[in-house]
């Protein structure tokens, strides 16, 4: 899971979010609800992110954090479950082996 950090850039930087939704043209109530609901974000427009990457002079690493949940956990624990000498792909014909 993604958490948006917009507010620790914001504070960061020492500007205002009023400052940031007008330099950005991003509206003010988009940038209100991703502080506001920090942790429950599901997206990101990513012309959003790249106004507000541009108007901080940042990356989107700095205004997003990667925090493992719970279907995060369950996908490691998945692959490290996997055995790492099965092949991958489609089976490779044996050399001679006629085609049935």
């Amino acid at each position: 899971m993604f958490t948006v950090t917009l507010d620790e850039a914001i504070k960061s930087r020492g500007v205002t979010l009023y400052a940031v939704a007008r330099d950005s043209r991003v509206p003010y109530t988009t940038l209100v609800r991703l502080v506001q609901q920090k942790g429950k974000q599901t997206s990101i427009d990513l012309s959003v992110l790249s106004r507000l990457c541009t108007t901080l002079n940042c990356t989107p690493n700095d205004l997003l954090r990667h925090d493992l949940d719970n279907e995060d956990k369950a996908i490691q624990l998945a692959l490290k479950g996997r055995d790492g000498n099965l092949p991958r792909g489609r089976p490779r014909k044996e050399k001679g082996a006629r085609a049935k």
